[in-house]
């Protein structure tokens, strides 16, 4: 194990996988001292109490960037763009569903620029490393979800521009992500998007978070880029304990 308890920054620290991050960051005092980055001030009380550190602003501001990792050890970014649906009042409309990002907060934007940024600042700031929170199916140009401000292709940007970056990294595509208890599958992991047409597509926020963190404990960790997902109702001794082990195989 690394040596700690570490400065952490966790980006998007409001969002749904981010703030379960940092809530298990926050019960794990002897490995960590995590900080919180996200836009919402309102969003932020809503989810913490006071006694935590959090920094309002924008991952495209590279002032509150510096503020945030000023003498921070590791970054977890969580942050992603968010599509929204557009109404349909009336729900009759047998059309598929349209999606569109708040103005400032396009994939170009969140998944590359703002991304890019916060490797820069880590860079500069003598972050030792950054587990980076992506998704499967960036290696595939033509998955559907490119339609929604290519996505896809920002996110896969950004990881390559990581890879060249210097830092040690951890970069972790989850299959879907389900609003589910974490520890209670196995997990799965492949490399590559083999996983995309597997029988068991899917994973836990919860799990994707404590992978997360525990990439931070484990040298077997770093430099390690792989694809992640679970499979329900095993046996209990498949579900993950030896974390060093399951960073070793990856």
């Amino acid at each position: 194990m690394t040596n700690l308890p570490a400065n952490l920054l966790i980006t998007g620290a409001s969002g749904r996988t981010g703030s379960l991050a940092f809530k298990k960051a926050t019960s794990l005092p002897d490995h960590f001292h995590p900080r919180g980055l996200a836009r919402s001030a309102e969003k932020i009380r809503s989810l913490f109490d006071e006694s935590h550190q959090f920094f309002v602003g924008s991952i495209l501001d590279e002032t509150v960037l510096r503020q945030a990792l000023e003498n921070c050890q590791k970054l977890l970014i969580a942050t992603s763009a968010v599509p929204m649906l557009k109404s349909n009042p009336d729900g009759t409309s047998k059309q598929p569903p349209e999606f569109f990002f708040k103005e400032g907060e396009e994939p170009e934007q969140i998944d590359w620029i703002g991304q890019k940024k916060q490797i820069d600042v880590a860079k500069e700031s003598g972050v030792d490393h950054i587990v980076l929170i992506s998704s499967m199916g960036v290696t595939m140009k033509d998955h559907p979800l490119n339609r929604l401000g290519n996505i896809l292709k920002w996110k896969k940007q950004s990881e390559d521009y990581l890879m060249s970056s210097g830092i040690p990294y951890t970069i972790i595509h989850p299959g879907g992500l389900i609003d589910e208890a974490g520890g209670r599958r196995s997990l799965l992991v492949g490399h590559n998007d083999e996983l995309v047409n597997s029988e068991h597509r899917t994973i836990p926020r919860e799990d994707v978070a404590e992978i997360a963190l525990q990439s931070f404990l484990f040298e077997e960790a770093k430099f390690k880029s792989f694809d992640v997902v679970s499979v329900p109702n095993e046996k209990e001794e498949k579900i993950v304990r030896d974390w060093k082990s399951f960073f070793s195989n990856t």
